[in-house]
C-alpha cells in the first residue's frame, strides 16, 4: 500500500507498507444431464434393391422386402463403379436399403441424474478456486426445461486473498 502524508507544516512524507487484503469470492459451476435417453431400434421390415445404372437409364438385378412408407426409417446406399469414369459409357453397381426404425424414449432414474449433475457441478466449480482460497458457503440448485434437461448450479463462496502486488508510486 503506498500513499502521501502532508503534515500541518507542508511536508510530504511518502508511506510504503505491505499488506493482504482477503476479500469473499463467488464461484458457479454448472453441469446439465439429459432426462430423457432415445434409442433407434429397426422393426426387422427392410426393403432393398441392387441397380446396374448406366448412362439414359438403369436395369434392375436384385429387389426383396416389400416396397412400403415406413414412418420412420435409414436408408444404406453404396455405389461401386464397374467401368471407371474415363470410359465411353461409365456403369455402376448400386445397392440401397431402407429400414424401419422405432425410437424409444424412456425417463431416466432423477436421484441418480441428480447425484451424477451436482457432482460434476461440484467438480466444474473446485477446478477454478485458487488452492489457497478458504470455502465458507455453497449453495446449489437445479432446474428442469421442457425437453427434459436436467441443469444443476453450484455456488461456492470463498475468502481469499484478492490483493495484487503493485510498484511505488509517490
Amino acid at each position: 500500500v503506498s500513499g502521501q502524508m502532508t503534515l500541518g507544516d507542508g511536508e510530504v512524507r511518502l508511506r510504503h507498507a505491505l499488506a493482504t487484503v482477503m476479500g469473499r469470492v463467488w464461484y458457479r459451476g454448472e453441469a446439465t444431464r439429459t432426462m430423457l435417453l432415445t434409442t433407434t431400434r429397426y422393426t426387422g421390415s427392410e426393403f432393398g434393391r441392387t441397380l446396374l445404372l448406366f448412362p439414359g437409364g438403369q436395369w434392375t438385378l436384385r429387389e426383396y422386402g416389400e416396397a412400403a412408407s415406413y414412418e420412420s426409417h435409414e436408408t444404406v446406399t453404396r455405389r461401386v463403379p464397374l467401368l471407371g469414369e474415363g470410359f465411353l459409357l461409365p456403369i455402376w453397381l448400386e445397392d440401397s436399403r431402407v429400414r424401419e426404425t422405432v425410437e424409444d424414449i424412456r425417463l431416466l432414474d432423477f436421484e441418480q441424474m441428480l447425484a451424477a449433475a451436482t457432482d460434476e457441478a461440484v467438480a466444474n466449480a473446485l477446478f477454478i478456486i485458487p488452492e489457497d482460497a478458504r470455502v465458507v458457503d455453497q449453495s446449489s440448485g437445479y432446474s428442469i426445461d421442457g425437453d427434459g434437461t436436467l441443469t444443476v448450479e453450484v455456488f461456492v463462496e470463498t475468502e481469499e486473498e484478492i490483493s495484487v502486488e503493485a510498484p511505488f508510486t509517490p
